[in-house]
C-alpha cells in the first residue's frame, strides 16, 4: 500500500502507525476482557 501524502495524509499515516504499534497489546488485553465478562455472565445464570 502506499504511503499518504499531503498534511492529511501524513497525520493519517502517523496515527496508523501508532495504532499499528499498540494494536497487539490493546487486542490480548480487550480478548481477556471479554472472556472475564463472558465467564461472570455465565455464573450468575
Amino acid at each position: 500500500m502506499p504511503r499518504l501524502a499531503g498534511p492529511t495524509g501524513s497525520d493519517f499515516d502517523a496515527a496508523l502507525k501508532a495504532y499499528r504499534l499498540m494494536y497487539t497489546d490493546c487486542a490480548a488485553r480487550h480478548n481477556a476482557l471479554v472472556g472475564i465478562i463472558r465467564q461472570r455472565k455465565e455464573l450468575a445464570q
